[in-house]
């Protein structure tokens, strides 16, 4: 079964998905799309983005700043430009970000403004236009653009609206790759019962005895760091488990207090 296939709000399914061992865990990797876009960013000398990261304000917090140029912003506010952010990103022009608008605000709005959101967020954040000139003229010089793990990524089956998003999406599944090598080996040379079971978008999963949570939860996101980018820009995991199924996930952190309230 694919797993990326089942809708996130699915239970149904998300219920028959159960640990063999007694614990699932599920390492996600933290607004990698965003945390990705600033450390290209500041490669080709625009730091904005990955300064106020480094900086503790949320990427999207972030994302909202620079597209509007506000400090302040309502919750709101930071949804929808998150949502134009990973439109533009993914090339969408102004009837998505018209509907994303609408969506989000409950505002209707024209063609002509929604024309006009997408140009002042260029104009607002121009490493958002550098960055796609850039891959366009790379793509178009070499016939390819590299991922950050150096594969060759060809775009002939793609507009050039959406090479900047190949780049993103590229690169974090080369990172992701990397995760499941790296902690697939270092199961492999402990004691440990836990093993990896599956892939799930940024998430990594593993089936292993409840009792290892605790190095799982040490080790794993050491593992999942990719050192280049985390010299510029901190790439975080979440750990989320379950002693039941799927649905019914927690934080690692909320499992914790539970074992010291029973205790």
């Amino acid at each position: 079964m694919n797993f990326q296939n089942i809708p996130r709000d699915d239970k149904t399914i998300k219920r028959a998905v159960v640990p063999k061992l007694g614990a699932l865990s599920f390492f996600d990797y933290k607004q990698i799309e965003p945390r990705l876009t600033a450390y290209f960013a500041e490669q080709i000398g625009y730091p904005e983005f990955a300064d106020q990261i480094r900086a503790g304000v949320g990427p999207y917090e972030a994302v909202a700043r620079l597209a509007t140029g506000k400090e302040s912003l309502t919750e709101t506010e930071r949804d929808v430009w998150k949502r134009i952010f990973l439109g533009i990103l993914y090339g969408a022009g102004a009837a998505r970000v018209r509907e994303t608008w609408i969506e989000e605000t409950g505002q209707v709005i024209s063609m002509q403004q929604a024309r006009k959101i997408v140009k002042t967020f260029k104009e607002n954040w121009p490493a958002i236009p550098a960055l796609q000139d850039m891959v366009q003229r790379v793509h178009a010089r070499r016939g390819y653009i590299r991922a950050l793990d150096g594969r060759q990524l060809h775009m002939e089956q793609y507009g050039e609206h959406k090479l900047l998003n190949k780049l993103i999406q590229g690169s974090a599944a080369g990172i992701m790759k990397q995760a499941v090598v790296r902690v697939h080996a270092h199961l492999k040379t402990t004691d440990l019962r836990s093993h990896i079971v599956s892939v799930i978008h940024d998430e990594l999963v593993l089936d292993g005895p409840e009792r290892e949570l605790p190095e799982l939860n040490f080790i794993v996101p050491q593992l999942m760091i990719h050192e280049e980018v985390n010299k510029t820009i901190p790439i975080l995991v979440d750990h989320e488990v379950s002693l039941t199924n799927w649905a019914e996930k927690i934080g690692y952190d909320e499992w914790l207090q539970s074992l010291k309230e029973a205790a």
